[in-house]
């Protein structure tokens, strides 16, 4: 197995990393996280693990769970995924740091952020039409619809606008190259471009690194994550 980034170069800019990290993805468990780490300490000189443990509770909604349940089971993965990787972590030698989903929900400014990106998605078409089409790839990546129909999809814009809420705070913090193995979302390469306006710049101080896991002893399958992974990486669903 190897991991590498698509593009060369484009971090060099940057001494942090900061690492997505999608609990139910094999991209992120085992081998897989273990590569990418690995590249990371070789590239740069600290690590922030963006642990999107809450960020979760949307596709439990989606699945029918009352928020409150949702918010549990979330909090419930988050734990057991920390437990079963926390030897990967520790072994990475430059200065690690884990953020948990609730930082961002605790923050002051994440409420006014994620009104400012609600605004512009019911105000700016360009906006709105590129985070659908972001949330329509997703459904196809899990050859699935939407398990309740409209409901469901507006609870994956919410799940889209509040990653953007809390990206915001995120690289305004801690200015970073962002790691990740998928695909950036179209509508985060708008607001990354600065090509939508009177939201949150702090997405502007990252760059986007797309990460290829290769696996030579099974066949490449797509990733249905629901960050965004459609790259041919090791197969798991969301």
């Amino acid at each position: 197995m190897k991991v590498a980034p698509k593009s060369l170069s484009i971090w060099k800019e940057y001494k942090t990393a900061c690492v997505g990290i999608s609990m139910h993805s094999e991209n992120h468990v085992g081998e897989a996280l273990h590569g990418m780490l690995n590249w990371v300490q070789e590239n740069f000189e600290n690590c922030i693990l963006d642990f999107s443990d809450l960020l979760y509770r949307h596709n439990y909604i989606s699945a029918g769970y009352s928020p409150e349940v949702a918010f549990k089971l979330s909090q419930e993965d988050g734990s057991k995924w920390l437990r079963n990787n926390m030897d990967i972590i520790q072994s990475i030698s430059i200065p690690t740091k884990i953020i948990h989903w609730q930082t961002w929900l605790n923050h002051p400014d994440f409420i006014p952020n994620l009104n400012q990106f609600r605004h512009a998605y019911n105000t700016q078409p360009a906006f709105r039409d590129a985070l659908l089409g972001d949330v329509s790839k997703f459904y196809k990546r899990k050859n699935s619809e939407p398990s309740s129909g409209i409901e469901s999809i507006e609870n994956s814009v919410e799940y889209m606008l509040e990653e953007l809420a809390a990206h915001s705070i995120l690289y305004t913090e801690h200015p970073s190259a962002v790691i990740y193995p998928g695909k950036q979302h179209e509508s985060f390469k708008m607001v990354r471009a600065g090509q939508v306006a009177s939201v949150p710049q702090g997405i502007k101080n990252s760059k986007y690194v797309r990460m290829i896991v290769y696996n030579f002893d099974s066949k490449c399958t797509h990733t249905p994550d629901v960050r965004g992974a459609e790259t041919c990486l090791i197969s798991q669903a969301a």
